[in-house]
């Protein structure tokens, strides 16, 4: 069974050799998700499942292992990341853009929301306390994110 470890994914194969480590030292089966190499070189995320094969005394004689392709699945949850991640972006943009009252902010109405992210607190209509610096862009887009 350690023959196919060269086909493990460089970073998935400590996390490999623990749950196949573990497997031998308690005899028990295991589940993991890994990527493995095709022949042409690339990876692809297949789900592993393995479990010994004991004889008459209970002794481990062989393991099975079945790998099933979760390629698709993977892409799929990395699709809904993204797209849950591009949502609260915009619910956070649209809430910056409503002042406290629920008015839309079209003429920078105060907004509390964007204050405490941007750091910026409004004193009149026509300025703010502190003006708007590249880090507080920084600031809000690494809330964004």
């Amino acid at each position: 069974m350690r023959e196919w470890g060269a086909f493990v994914h460089p970073d998935d194969r400590a996390r490999e050799r623990d749950y196949f480590d573990r497997a031998l030292s308690t005899g028990s089966a295991y589940e993991l998700e890994l990527r493995l190499r095709k022949a042409d070189g690339s990876y692809r995320w297949f789900l592993a499942r393995s479990n010994p094969f004991r004889d008459d005394k209970g002794r481990i004689r062989r393991w099975y292992v079945s790998c099933t392709d979760i390629e698709d699945r993977k892409r799929a949850e990395d699709k809904i990341r993204e797209q849950e991640a591009e949502l609260r972006a915009r619910v956070l943009w649209s809430r910056l853009h409503h002042s406290d009252d629920g008015a839309i902010d079209r003429r920078g109405s105060h907004n509390t929301q964007w204050s405490v992210i941007s750091g910026c607190w409004r004193i009149s209509s026509t300025r703010t306390q502190t003006p708007f610096l590249p880090v507080h862009f920084f600031r809000l887009t690494n809330t964004l994110a």
